[in-house]
């Protein structure tokens, strides 16, 4: 396995008092909530979407994410997690000002002093969003937790952006911790390159599942973004590395091919470009978001993104 360099990141949460975004402590997060008399089972759910920020015209990375907002505000189906890929200056200023957002979730800091969106054409981040429903901070959540589906708050550990010879582009990492404190799992947010190499998506693929093992994480954890996927053997990487599709394990690639559902369209052929990919967690449910149903592409993955239960 590379050497990783892990970089902290900031985690945001908004403060109704100073009516502003501010920094929180993950280390009093830790300690925040007390373990249940009887743990039990939850099921989070995890939507990824690429933001798509080099796309312009009606359909572009403002239009998007705006009707990407509505869609998750305005579904029946609750959502704890957010994995978001090429998020721009404007588009993370979209977030930011955004009353649901501020209300419901925390924020994954970018790097925005240090320069990520600057340059030509401008570098674009992915960002992580974290129901403070179901992710407890001391400080941090302005929502009481509800009882009921919402079962025990998952505790908030660490966040960082993993950086190795084999990544490229942009993992974004969470790790929580059961509300019994006895299992870490982690949460990677992934954006991979399109670059046309079996050797090196075969060293990414390596890479993250390591990252997943590592021995302080007994949970396993989830893998989830835009896999930019072109080789057919990407399939039997994962099987290698006992990581489960969850696409596949509960719909089966047969029907997946047959029906396009989690298919992209570029130049280079039908392939798979966004994924849920687990380790050692259980897929309950996955499906297609779907923005508009007029969206050209609304049957393609790479421009509706996936929605996805787990069992922890």
């Amino acid at each position: 396995m590379s050497a990783l360099n892990k970089v902290r990141r900031a985690l945001l949460a908004f403060d109704s008092t100073s009516h502003g975004w501010g920094s929180i402590s993950l280390r009093n997060a830790v300690h925040a909530i007390a373990p249940p008399v009887n743990p039990r089972k939850q099921t989070p759910s995890l939507t990824s979407f690429n933001i798509l920020a080099s796309q312009i015209g009606p359909f572009g990375a403002i239009e998007r994410s705006t009707r990407f907002l509505d869609c998750i505000f305005t579904s029946n189906s609750s959502t704890d997690i957010i994995h978001l890929q090429e998020v721009s200056s404007d588009v993370r200023q979209l977030l930011l000002d955004d009353s649901r957002v501020r209300a419901g979730f925390l924020l994954t800091d970018t790097e925005e002093h240090s320069g990520e969106f600057c340059g030509t054409p401008p570098r674009c981040e992915n960002m992580t969003l974290l129901s403070n429903k179901r992710f407890g901070s001391e400080s941090a959540s302005s929502v009481p937790v509800e009882d009921g589906d919402q079962g025990e708050r998952l505790t908030l550990r660490s966040v960082y952006h993993i950086d190795s010879l084999h990544m490229h582009r942009n993992a974004l990492g969470v790790d929580v911790a059961a509300s019994d404190s006895s299992l870490v799992y982690r949460l990677l947010n992934l954006h991979f390159d399109p670059f046309r190499s079996r050797l090196r998506r075969f060293f990414q693929i390596r890479t993250l599942a390591n990252v997943l093992r590592e021995p302080e994480y007994s949970g396993g954890g989830v893998i989830a973004g835009d896999f930019d996927t072109i080789f057919p053997e990407e399939e039997r990487f994962f099987g290698e590395h006992s990581l489960v599709d969850a696409w596949t394990a509960l719909h089966g690639s047969a029907a997946a091919v047959n029906r396009r559902a989690s298919w992209g369209s570029q130049s280079v052929g039908r392939k798979r470009v966004d994924r849920v990919v687990m380790l050692g967690l259980k897929p309950h449910q996955i499906e297609l978001i779907r923005l508009s149903p007029i969206e050209r592409c609304a049957s393609l993955s790479d421009r509706c993104g996936l929605r996805c239960t787990f069992t922890i």
